[in-house]
């Protein structure tokens, strides 16, 4: 067998290996595993109750340092998980994101960098609203690294999400109560 056949063999295996589907909680929900992505690098920056809102009982930020990125201030890159009672995963901003489990994260990675989050709890009959803010990169393959500031509110009703409102601008949008200013 060639050493490329061989090569492509293991790094399949690795793969697969650290997919987040080694277990499953609930039909669909891939569980929490925190010894799979420190072996791809991630370290866990904070963890947090989340109470007030249903379906989820801990939010779990991770990052990863990106060398490359420390110029173009996207050193720093971030992952939050919404964590159930079993270590269910409700919400992952790298799905979100649409970012596959198998690329392996750089300076051209399409989420959050120095990821900040917050939640809103819900009014009565109304969604909680998470809102997520922080740098993304914003260039085209083969251009120079750029980044802006993004704000994205998300609807969270306990069982689903919604994207409320997601914006990308020079300065920080500022979210309030029912509000999001972005500074032009």
């Amino acid at each position: 067998m060639s050493r490329l056949v061989v090569t492509v063999h293991a790094f399949v295996a690795a793969m697969l290996a650290v997919l987040p589907a080694m277990g499953q909680n609930a039909p669909g929900r891939h569980v929490f595993d925190l010894k799979a992505l420190r072996a791809l690098r991630w370290e866990i920056q904070s963890r947090a109750p989340v109470t007030g809102v249903e379906g989820a009982v801990q939010a779990v930020v991770m990052t990863m340092k990106l060398p490359e990125g420390k110029q173009f201030g996207l050193d720093e890159i971030s992952r939050l998980f919404l964590l159930d009672a079993n270590d269910g995963i409700v919400f992952d901003t790298f799905a979100w994101d649409r970012v596959s489990e198998g690329v392996e994260p750089s300076v051209n990675t399409r989420t959050f960098f120095e990821l900040k989050w917050s939640l809103a709890k819900p009014a009565r009959g109304r969604p909680a609203y998470l809102t997520l803010s922080g740098k993304v990169p914003v260039q085209a393959p083969g251009d120079p690294v750029r980044a802006v500031f993004r704000t994205t509110v998300i609807a969270w009703t306990g069982k689903a999400f919604e994207e409320v409102v997601d914006v990308r601008a020079q300065r920080p949008a500022i979210a309030g109560p029912g509000e999001v200013r972005v500074p032009y």
